[in-house]
């Protein structure tokens, strides 16, 4: 439910203080695995009033065996925490129990909350203390157990897991932690839960009839079910089995289910822009910072804003990027564009079950478009140009220009001399052209990072030039 580990007071918690005592968030103790902060209830100076208040956001108990648990610590033994719970945040409607503090190490306090099954309720903390004094709140969590190879019913779907574990009752589908998901969907409101636990373990989800997908975040990634989807027909039932789960100390696992709509979506882009090069070609390119189910994208392009009258530019789907970090960047030249003229660019992006998603239109304005159009200038001189991008990882684009239709050979050496990889290239009109290098040899093995030779040669013609593969 709450940590403390991020900003203070964190989201939906209320607090009410009095003459310049105060709640914050403290890095003198704290509890959480890894973490590094808590919750510091203090008393800063003589004051006839000590009490101060921290409610946390409204919690739906909707299960049957829920636990309520937190970790606390004091200074010394004239400090005081009590605890509660009510529908609201007025004190006066808590019936507060004493917390037994400790001033020696951190303690836990738990309660089983099954009398307020089907609630919605706040829990509340207050606080009453000396002079320069402080108590310290941690790890507050709401949870449902699910015992091990016990299968337990949660909004009509049967759960069973190897392993013990416990629901946070606070995440979900619209949670702060589950919306900053990669990829992730809240179009038609999943099923989401928070699961804790510790150590590896399998689960097994009971469903009735219904087209589901079923999958789970964990280890910094989506892992998806048996089936994906898992289509059960009417009146049936139907099993879908996540294997390899890794829970954590203290990150929620988080398991989405979902019936009809997938709940990811396959890219969460984050940059998509074109520019007018020199030659006035157009580089499209756009970053992704994710990619889930994905089979690759493609580029339409229109001459007015309807993308029912936008055509496909590239000649097959562009499914190969450069790494950079987490990050996949993608660049595409658009070579057959007139001058004087506007231009508008989708992005559409295509998922492996051959769903598509469209980002876009960008405008791009080349010359000035109040003057007559001018076709694509053929080149005056066969060249070859700069690898874009440069340094790359792992793939990057060999361009050139032909004056006149031909042969090209285009050979990428390292720098010991030995040939790695060959295109041979035929073009029946002269134009400018392109081709992509995934940084493999003609095996279809990945070569090492480091400085590379690629020469082009057409009938006298003949030049190299360097790249830096940096992975």
């Amino acid at each position: 439910m709450e940590d403390f580990e991020d900003d203070f007071l964190p989201v939906g918690w209320t607090k009410y203080v009095n003459n310049n005592n105060d709640i914050i968030q403290s890095n003198d103790n704290n509890h959480t695995f890894n973490g590094q902060f808590s919750a510091r209830f203090s008393s800063l100076e003589v004051s006839n009033d000590y009490n101060q208040y921290l409610f946390s956001p409204p919690v739906l108990i909707n299960a049957f065996h829920h636990n309520l648990s937190f970790w606390h610590l004091k200074q010394n033994s004239e400090e005081t925490l009590e605890w509660g719970i009510a529908t609201d945040t007025n004190p006066e409607n808590y019936d507060w129990k004493p917390v037994n503090l400790s001033c020696v190490s951190w303690q836990k306090t738990q309660m089983d909350l099954k009398d307020y099954a089907d609630q919605m309720v706040y829990l509340g903390f207050h606080y009453y203390g000396n002079n320069s004094q402080s108590v310290y709140l941690d790890d507050v969590h709401i949870s449902c157990d699910i015992p091990a190879n016990y299968p337990t019913e949660i909004d009509g779907i049967t759960i069973t897991s190897t392993i013990h574990l416990n629901i946070n009752n606070a995440v979900t589908a619209t949670h702060p932690l589950v919306m900053a998901l990669p990829n992730y969907n809240n179009l038609n409101a999943p099923i989401v839960l928070g699961l804790l636990g510790s150590g590896k373990g399998n689960l097994s989800l009971k469903l009735s009839s219904g087209n589901w997908y079923c999958l789970i975040y964990h280890s910094g990634q989506w892992h998806y079910g048996s089936s994906y989807p898992c289509n059960i027909t009417e009146g049936n039932t139907g099993i879908v089995n996540i294997s390899n789960v890794e829970f954590g100390a203290k990150n929620d696992v988080i398991l989405v289910i979902e019936e009809g709509i997938d709940p990811t979506l396959p890219v969460n882009l984050s940059r998509f822009t074109a520019v007018v090069t020199s030659e006035n070609f157009v580089i499209i390119s756009w970053t992704a910072e994710s990619e889930t189910n994905h089979s690759g994208y493609n580029i339409l392009r229109s001459e007015d804003k309807d993308l029912q009258n936008a055509i496909m530019i590239n000649g097959s789907i562009i499914n190969k990027g450069s790494s950079e970090g987490t990050q996949i960047k993608y660049n595409y030249t658009d070579f057959e564009v007139y001058t004087n003229m506007i231009y508008y660019y989708w992005l559409e992006s295509v998922s492996l079950d051959g769903n598509s998603e469209f980002y876009g239109p960008i405008t791009v304005i080349i010359g000035d478009p109040t003057q007559e159009p001018v076709p694509p200038t053929v080149p005056m001189v066969t060249k070859l140009y700069n690898a874009f991008p440069n340094p790359f990882n792992p793939n990057t684009n060999i361009r050139y220009s032909l004056k006149e239709a031909g042969k090209v050979k285009i050979e990428i050496y390292n720098m010991k001399g030995q040939k790695i990889k060959t295109y041979n290239q035929e073009h029946t009109s002269p134009g400018y052209y392109q081709v992509s290098w995934d940084s493999c040899d003609e095996r279809g093995r990945s070569v090492a990072s480091g400085i590379y030779l690629y020469r082009l040669s057409t009938g006298n013609y003949t030049s190299a030039k360097k790249m830096v593969l940096a992975k």
